[in-house]
C-alpha cells in the first residue's frame, strides 16, 4: 500500500471513528496499517477504548517487528495473519508481529 494510500486511510478513520463512537459500535475494525498516526486519531481511538468499545486494527503485512499505527496504539487489538496451510498455524510469513514476551493471544480456528 503507498504511503498516498495510508494517508488516505487515515483522514477517512479520523472523519469516521468520531461517527461510529457517537453511534455507540460495539466493534471498530480497521484494516489497515500506517507508519505513523495522527493526535486526531489517537484521541478518537483513545474515546472509543474509553467508551468500551473494542477496537481492532491490522498488524500490517511487511513481516517486521516495527511499530505499526492504529494497531500499537494502547488499548487497540492488533491482529496479525496465520498461514492456514500448515497443522500449528504458525505466523504467516509476510505477517509483521510483536517480539515481546506475552504478548501474543493464540485463537482456535474454526
Amino acid at each position: 500500500m503507498s504511503e498516498v494510500t495510508r494517508r488516505c486511510h487515515n483522514a477517512r478513520s479520523e472523519v469516521i471513528l468520531p461517527d461510529a463512537i457517537d453511534q455507540h459500535a460495539q466493534v471498530i475494525n480497521m484494516s489497515f496499517s500506517a507508519a505513523a498516526t495522527t493526535p486526531v486519531m489517537q484521541a478518537a481511538i483513545q474515546e472509543a477504548v474509553s467508551d468500551g468499545i473494542i477496537v481492532v486494527a491490522a498488524a500490517g503485512n511487511a513481516a517486521t517487528d516495527a511499530a505499526v499505527f492504529p494497531a500499537s496504539l494502547p488499548g487497540v487489538i492488533g491482529v496479525g495473519a496465520v498461514d492456514g496451510t500448515q497443522a500449528q498455524l504458525p505466523l504467516a510469513s509476510f505477517s509483521n508481529f510483536d517480539p515481546g514476551p506475552g504478548r501474543f493471544v493464540d485463537a482456535d480456528v474454526a
